[in-house]
């Protein structure tokens, strides 16, 4: 998605595949925009690995104007996750990711060369949904 704002170029967007190791599917809803959770169909529950791909980027940023807050001439972060989700049973999933990232957050002026940062991230977070 990429849309013109306050004269200036910003846009993201995404791309995911998931697979279901254990034979299990996630039906799309149409009436909420979004997947359903799965069924476990063994007593070990569901497992599902997943990637994806991010990014986000202001295009044509101005120094004066610094909506990335950075204080440089443009912002760009891209992010690749590699995931595992096991579903134990209906309503409880615990979430293991790998984040690599890279974020490029342009020069502080003319004649300043361009930053970037990669930073890492390993996260894991538990839902309980009823």
């Amino acid at each position: 998605m990429w849309r013109k704002s306050s004269n200036h170029v910003c846009g993201g967007g995404y791309a995911q595949v998931s697979w279901f190791v254990t034979g299990e599917r996630a039906i799309y809803r149409k009436d909420r925009g979004a997947f359903g959770k799965p069924k476990p169909i063994s007593k070990w529950g569901a497992l599902e690995l997943a990637a994806r791909y991010d990014v986000a980027e202001n295009m044509d940023q101005s120094l004066d104007a610094g909506p990335c807050r950075t204080g440089t001439s443009k912002c760009e972060v891209q992010i690749i996750t590699l995931g595992a989700n096991w579903y134990v049973r209906k309503g409880l999933r615990f979430m293991l990711n790998y984040y690599l990232t890279e974020a490029a957050i342009g020069n502080a002026g003319p004649g300043m060369r361009n930053r970037k940062d990669n930073p890492s991230v390993i996260s894991f977070r538990t839902q309980l949904s009823f």
